[in-house]
């Protein structure tokens, strides 16, 4: 995983070390109950909803 992280960031002409890694790790972590589980968002939505805002999202960009 680090690796992978490191590559991208090298490739993006980004600055990247260990400690960016390590809090993109621990954000990760702290934001998933510690389990790095994929989080749904807006889950008090229903899915018709959040594919519409993500639809108006992406006409945006």
């Amino acid at each position: 995983m680090f690796r992978s992280i490191s590559e991208y960031y090298s490739n993006e002409k980004r600055c990247c070390n260990k400690y960016h890694i390590a809090y993109l790790l621990a954000t990760a972590k702290l934001e998933t109950g510690h389990t790095f589980d994929p989080v749904e968002e807006a889950n008090w939505l229903s899915a018709n909803v959040r594919k519409n805002i993500f639809r108006k999202c992406t006409i945006l960009f």
